[in-house]
């Protein structure tokens, strides 16, 4: 079998962005059978970016090919991992200059306070390029946020995905708890702890057994976030639906938070969900099965 790349435009080539060009050269390394994976790959990725961002470079750029699988060599998911990360390497300008502002931040060098991050995305304002740009300022990855995104940075061993997911919805208009909005915080600030809580603290609190409180008499508030059984063809349509409008969606479980990111590619199983994270690896795009030991619970908010 054989796959044959066809362009429709050769003028389309030079229209592609930045990121895919990237994407492309990385492929050239591998033998031609898996650079001809890469390209397919990198197709579909570049029209999801276009499709948000780049409307008129949608338009020009188009490849057909024949789907034969991943080669032996090399894995698809492999690929896939290449691409996105290659993308993310590659911000649009709002992102990047986000990112600037947020390097000059003191609470982004450690992870017990709350960050006023400058792009944010509020109810009835959504869309997936904001949404998309929301989570993408908070560089998981970057050297300049190792201390509030890496345990062990700042001195502190506590796991940060909780405090990813709690930075990413906070823009979004939705503040996940903090320790203090849980009760839980240290001795002497049992109520006003600010830094996010843990991710076994927030999927007590997103399944309604812990409530927000501010003081011991509080009887506090139930969680608004909203559970779905994306296991299930109906859920999992309403979940990709729900992203993909720009609207913020978690996967939890009592040893993991991740946040699952709009412009999904028509997944065929929760498995395939993209999402970004903190955790063991941090990333801004990976696959969802791949960071959960077994099935998580979702949730999703306005």
């Amino acid at each position: 079998m054989h796959i044959q790349p066809q362009f429709k435009q050769h003028s389309s080539l030079f229209k592609l962005s930045g990121a895919i060009l990237v994407l492309f050269l990385i492929a050239a390394c591998l033998t031609p059978a898996q650079m001809l994976h890469a390209a397919q790959t990198a197709a579909v990725q570049g029209k999801q970016i276009a499709s948000t961002q780049l409307p008129a470079v949608k338009q020009t750029a188009e490849l057909s090919v024949t789907e034969i699988g991943p080669p032996a060599q090399i894995s698809e998911s492999s690929l896939a991992t290449l691409v996105a990360e290659a993308a993310s390497d590659h911000p649009n300008v709002e992102v990047q200059v986000s990112r600037d502002k947020l390097k000059t931040v003191k609470e982004m060098k450690s992870p017990w306070n709350q960050v006023d991050a400058p792009i944010k995305s509020t109810p009835g304002q959504r869309s997936a390029s904001s949404y998309a740009n929301v989570i993408d300022q908070f560089d998981v990855k970057a050297a300049a946020f190792v201390e509030r995104y890496v345990a062990g940075g700042a001195n502190s061993s506590e796991p940060r995905d909780g405090i990813f997911a709690g930075d990413v919805m906070r823009a979004m208009g939705v503040p996940l708890p903090t320790k203090g909005n849980l009760g839980k915080g240290g001795t002497n600030t049992k109520y006003t702890d600010p830094e996010t809580a843990p991710e076994w603290l927030l999927n007590d609190f997103l399944n309604k057994r812990n409530r927000w409180v501010t003081s011991p008499d509080d009887n506090g508030i139930e969680s608004d976030w909203i559970q779905v059984d994306a296991t299930k063809p109906e859920g999992l349509r309403r979940l990709v639906e729900h992203v993909n409008a720009g609207k913020p969606a978690l996967a939890s479980d009592a040893n993991h938070i991740a946040v699952i990111r709009p412009n999904q590619m028509n997944p065929q199983s929760w498995k395939e969900l993209l999402i970004a994270q903190a955790g063991l690896e941090n990333t801004l795009r990976d696959t969802l099965s791949i960071n959960f030991l077994g099935t998580p619970q979702f949730f999703i908010h306005e």
